[in-house]
């Protein structure tokens, strides 16, 4: 059972990092076609700072296994 749930604890986070990942190439786009420059670099910094805790929690979830 508690193997079970730190399987699923990982998917979700897998997938929130993909999710991350996500925003962040979107955002990168937004740079490379002239948006905001400064406001591009807080959202990614933001993410860069999301992404750190995701791994942290993943690299937690499975040492537990």
């Amino acid at each position: 059972m508690i193997y079970e749930d730190l399987r699923e604890q990982i998917s979700v986070l897998r997938g929130q990092i993909a999710e991350t990942f996500a925003k962040s190439k979107i955002l990168q786009e937004k740079m490379i076609h002239g948006h905001d420059i400064q406001i591009i670099d807080k959202e990614l910094s933001s993410l860069e700072y999301e992404m750190k805790d995701h791994f942290s929690a993943l690299g937690s979830l499975e040492e537990q296994l």
